[in-house]
């Protein structure tokens, strides 16, 4: 019985931020974990919004390529912490159960829209 591909088969690296330690992605301009909001004025100052939680898959092609870089970055003093492919399909999951209930919300709430209009008429 062949085995279904899993999301995960095409990333080598699982890896989450650290506050307070910007690190890009490599070959890239963004930031892992990390967003500036720049701010629109004196009563909206800008931001620094870190992400320590979730859980980014770095393509195979990237991590082989920056591999000294993102081992760098996974040392104590980098500002990066390694994941577990386990992790990362774990996060994925539940990523995907909350899109679907959220689908599932807003059809359910046009199936009542649908009902209660071909009632009205």
């Amino acid at each position: 019985m062949k085995q279904e591909p899993s999301p995960a088969d095409s990333f080598s690296l699982f890896v989450r931020a650290k506050e307070g330690r910007i690190v890009s992605r490599f070959g890239s301009r963004t930031a892992i974990g990390y967003q500036f909001m720049p701010g629109t004025g004196p009563d909206k100052p800008s931001e620094h919004r870190w992400d320590t939680e979730t859980i980014h898959a770095i393509p195979a092609a990237e991590a082989i390529r920056y591999w000294i870089e993102y081992q760098r970055e996974l040392g104590p003093d980098g500002g990066l912490v390694a994941a577990t492919r386990e992790e990362w399909l774990a996060q994925h999951a539940k990523k995907l159960a909350a899109k679907k209930k959220a689908v599932e919300e807003q059809l359910d709430a046009l199936v009542k829209q649908i009902e209660t209009k071909d009632g009205e008429a």
